[in-house]
């Protein structure tokens, strides 16, 4: 009788991953293939379609990750699409609904700057300890643990995005890259990292914004040696003035 409670409780968590993964995937979709020049709006069709695949990819990317890193860590994490509730400071200042930030932030941000700027961080987690670490002496999440998991997914698509750098797809390499720096934005994922880790988000934040910064003109190799030099110097710079 537990063993099929168990069975569908992890299908019922798998469907939620699946559900999340096909419509974030959706929605990137649409984001990025869409095309507005006042008063004209346009979508490619094939666009659109190639958008999608490369979308599946970089979440599955994405999620994959931080499902592997939670593994590790005896822990199971449930994907999240971003909503929130309070929308002012004062205690009774909450809607009555999780307000869909995940889809109104995104096309707010594409339709007031004529599809300039595309958000594609709209993803962020919950996270709890299983039963095997509930058994051990460190029970308990730490902080850190929860910054490990969040790092997670923008650590792999950027490492996918370098690698397609190395291989000739530079838009593909340019579209990960921009996915990790957003998602390190403290809004959502960024956010719960920054509250988790200060120092880690930093490096994490600088490094990416390099890589982002200088991939288009430098090599693989050279970039990654530079953002690495960047962001070191300037987390140390932090540590040194306002941490130690």
């Amino acid at each position: 009788m537990e063993l099929k409670f168990l069975k569908k409780l992890d299908e019922k968590e798998w469907l939620n991953e699946l559900t999340v993964w096909l419509t974030v995937s959706l929605l990137m979709a649409f984001i990025l293939s869409i095309n507005i020049k006042w008063p004209i709006v346009s979508i490619d069709p094939w666009n659109l379609i190639v958008m999608f695949l490369l979308s599946l990819l970089m979440f599955l990317v994405f999620i994959g990750a931080q499902k592997t890193m939670a593994f590790f860590l005896d822990c199971e994490t449930r994907t999240r699409l971003i909503t929130f509730r309070r929308f002012w400071f004062r205690a009774h200042a909450v809607f009555n609904f999780d307000f869909p930030a995940w889809l109104l932030f995104p096309l707010i941000i594409l339709f007031a700057t004529g599809s300039y700027i595309r958000w594609l961080a709209v993803l962020s987690f919950d996270i709890e300890p299983k039963l095997t670490r509930v058994r051990r002496r460190w029970a308990e999440l730490t902080e850190f643990d929860i910054a490990k998991v969040a790092i997670a997914g923008p650590a792999a698509v950027l490492i996918l995005g370098l690698i397609a750098r190395i291989i000739g797809f530079n838009d593909f390499a340019m579209l990960c890259t921009l996915l990790a720096l957003l998602s390190l934005i403290p809004i959502g994922l960024g956010f719960k990292m920054l509250m988790s880790s200060r120092l880690l988000w930093i490096f994490s934040f600088l490094f990416t914004l390099s890589i982002f910064l200088i991939m288009h003109v430098a090599g693989a190799f050279v970039t990654i040696v530079i953002a690495v030099l960047i962001a070191a110097i300037l987390t140390l710079a932090y540590y040194i003035l306002y941490e130690k």
